[in-house]
């Protein structure tokens, strides 16, 4: 359901709607021409949502809430018997908001985002000690100023949350000094984590290092972080790259070689890796180490300032079966086209540039 059309008639007729209990509506979405501030939330609340019984998604994203609607939020957290998910981000909840909504325990919330609520680390330890973390599976907390001190908190969170498998941590000012603090708790700490993003943290190699370390001791055969966002961060380098690459080949080497052939092939696809290191500083080290991890599966070096390495003159492509699948080739023209001069081999000892099949009758 969506709310915010012109023919809506305000609060009342949301509410009509809400109690009705329509098996089909699912979600509640407000949409953002219509400003549901703290009055009309604790209104819509006080007028019946928690006892709806069929929502299972409420977007209240820029709303412009502020810490006052933490105690209504909590209400529809604690006794909305299917909510599922709740997205609070670009509210003004602060830590005071926030605190209100990890004081009570929730029924069945396992996702909520939180980017942009002028949350500090004071946030983060609400969080931890929130009755129900452990049931949550994915959490976003992007685009607040966390800083260097959040690093306790989020220890503590990712040691109670065992159920998270995605983190957002973009923007959040964590510095060296966060992710080293939190290294252990974000990769060994909840073994079930799947999606970690560090983005845009003026992050450098020594934080880093740190992370690769931490991922080099995760347990053998466990599943690791498969998705690492580590884009926008320049101050990462080719030395802190390979020593990542070196503890991404180790742990899915580890992982492949367990026991039975079933288990042998579960664990290889849980390894498989994607990897964002956009506008990093990673240059031919750094990718010649990353080109040996069998299970990267996707790799992002967009915005990486390569230019400056050797240009490539020779691609060879023999003895690869992608070459025959279709668009392979326009793939290779677009890469030709930027670099004139390249001379790429379909085949082995084939130095005519000639792809697959050509003049043949």
């Amino acid at each position: 359901m969506v709310w915010g059309k012109a023919a809506g008639s305000g609060v009342d007729d949301l509410v009509k709607r809400l109690q009705a209990n329509d098996p089909q509506l699912k979600s509640l979405t407000i949409l953002r021409f219509r400003r549901l501030n703290d009055e009309a939330l604790s209104a819509l609340v006080s007028a019946g949502l928690p006892q709806n019984k069929s929502v299972l998604v409420w977007d209240l994203e820029h709303k412009g809430l502020s810490q006052a609607s933490g105690a209504s939020v909590a209400r529809v957290l604690q006794q909305h018997p299917v909510l599922q998910q709740l997205q609070l981000s670009r509210n003004s909840l602060t830590d005071a908001g926030l605190q209100q909504l990890c004081a009570v325990p929730w029924n069945c919330l396992t996702q909520l985002e939180l980017a942009g609520c002028d949350l500090t680390h004071q946030g983060v330890l609400s969080l931890a000690a929130a009755p129900s973390i452990g049931q949550l599976q994915q959490l976003d907390l992007s685009h607040n100023d966390l800083g260097p001190a959040a690093a306790p908190g989020l220890a503590e969170l990712l040691a109670k949350a065992t159920s998270l498998q995605h983190l957002k941590l973009k923007s959040t000012q964590l510095q060296d000094d966060g992710v080293i603090g939190t290294a252990e708790g974000l990769l060994s700490a909840s073994a079930g984590l799947r999606l970690l993003d560090l983005s845009s943290n003026q992050l450098n190699s020594t934080g880093l290092a740190a992370l690769a370390a931490a991922l080099a001791r995760h347990p053998a055969g466990a599943a690791a972080v498969q998705h690492l966002v580590l884009a926008e961060n320049p101050g990462v380098d080719d030395e802190a790259v390979c020593r990542l690459a070196e503890s991404l080949a180790g742990h899915a080497a580890a992982a492949a070689g367990a026991d039975g052939d079933t288990q042998q092939q579960q664990q290889q696809q849980q390894q498989q890796v994607v990897l964002d290191l956009a506008h990093a500083g990673v240059g031919a080290g750094g990718i010649a180490a990353l080109s040996k991890v069998a299970a990267l599966q996707q790799l992002s070096l967009f915005g990486c300032k390569l230019g400056g390495e050797p240009d490539i003159e020779t691609l060879e492509l023999g003895a690869n079966p992608g070459v025959q699948e279709e668009g392979f080739e326009e793939l290779v023209g677009q890469l030709r086209a930027g670099r004139p001069g390249l001379d790429v081999h379909w085949r082995v000892a084939d130095s005519d540039g000639a792809p697959p099949g050509a003049g043949q009758q």
